[in-house]
C-alpha cells in the first residue's frame, strides 16, 4: 500500500466537501486547522479502543540454528509486541527476501516462514528453517499512532484505515464548509455514509489474534522451541 502523508489527507477531506477544485489548494490557516481535527480525531477514537496504526518495519538479528524466539517485554528479539505483523523479510548479506507469514495451520506442516502466534505480553516466534549465520528477520508490523506531528511525514496504514480517516476527516470539518455554502445536503449524507461506513469496516477488520503455542508437546517444528499444538485444547 502506497504511503501517505496527513496533508494529503486533508488535501483529500477538502477536496470532497468541494472546498477545492483540481489545481486548487487551501489556505496555511485552514491546513493547520484540518491537522488539529485530525489529530482530535485520532484521540477521540482512542476512547473507543479503535487505535490508528503506521505499519514500520523492524529488523532484528538472528541466532545460527535457532528457530524459536520471543517478541515482547524480555524477549530474545526485542521488548515491544507488535499490534500485528502483515509481512516479513530474511535478510542474508545486505538482501532482502520475502518471508511468508504462517497461519497455524500452515506452522504446523512445517511451511517455510515466520509464525508469530498470540501470547501476551511476549509473542512467541519461529523461523523454519532454522536461521544461518549472519541472517536478519525483518517484520513489518502495526505500531500505534498517538496523533500527527508533522504534515508532510509519511505513513503506510493498514488496508481501510487511510480511507476512514479521510471520510471523518471531512465530516469533522464538514460544518465549515457548510457555513461557507459549498455543501449540499446530498453531498453531506454521501459523506456521513461513508464516514460510517469506513470506520466500521476497519473496527470489523480486527480479528481474534493467532493461537498460542502449548509447551506440552515440545514443539511442532521439532526446534526445541518449547512450544507446539494441542490437540486436546485446540490451541
Amino acid at each position: 500500500m502506497a504511503r501517505i502523508t496527513p496533508r494529503t489527507l486533508i488535501s483529500d477531506a477538502y477536496r470532497s466537501l468541494l472546498v477545492t477544485r483540481p489545481g486548487q489548494s487551501t489556505s496555511d490557516d485552514a491546513v493547520d486547522e484540518a491537522l488539529r481535527a485530525l489529530n482530535d480525531l485520532v484521540d477521540s477514537w482512542q476512547i473507543e479502543r479503535l487505535m490508528v496504526y503506521n505499519i514500520e518495519r523492524t529488523a532484528y538479528p538472528l541466532t545460527a540454528g535457532v528457530a524459536a524466539y520471543t517478541l515482547g517485554p524480555g524477549g530474545t528479539l526485542g521488548s515491544t509486541r507488535p499490534a500485528r505483523t502483515d509481512s516479513a523479510g530474511i535478510l542474508r548479506a545486505g538482501y532482502e527476501s520475502p518471508l511468508p507469514v504462517l497461519s497455524l495451520q500452515q506452522y504446523r506442516r512445517m511451511t517455510a516462514g515466520v509464525y508469530i502466534d498470540g501470547a501476551y505480553p511476549a509473542a512467541n516466534v519461529s523461523v523454519y528453517p532454522p536461521p544461518q549465520a549472519g541472517e536478519q528477520i525483518a517484520l513489518y508490523s502495526w505500531a500505534p499512532i498517538s496523533g500527527f506531528a508533522s504534515l508532510d511525514a509519511s505513513y503506510q496504514f493498514p488496508e481501510g484505515y487511510g480511507r476512514a480517516l479521510k471520510w471523518n476527516l471531512a465530516m469533522e470539518l464538514a460544518a465549515g464548509a457548510s457555513i461557507q455554502k459549498k455543501l449540499p445536503e446530498v453531498l453531506y449524507e454521501h459523506i456521513a455514509r461513508n464516514a460510517v461506513d469506513s470506520k466500521a469496516a476497519i473496527k470489523s477488520f480486527h480479528s481474534s489474534p493467532p493461537p498460542t503455542l502449548d509447551g506440552s508437546d515440545g514443539g511442532a517444528l521439532g526446534c526445541g522451541c518449547g512450544g507446539g499444538y494441542n490437540v486436546y485444547t485446540d490451541s
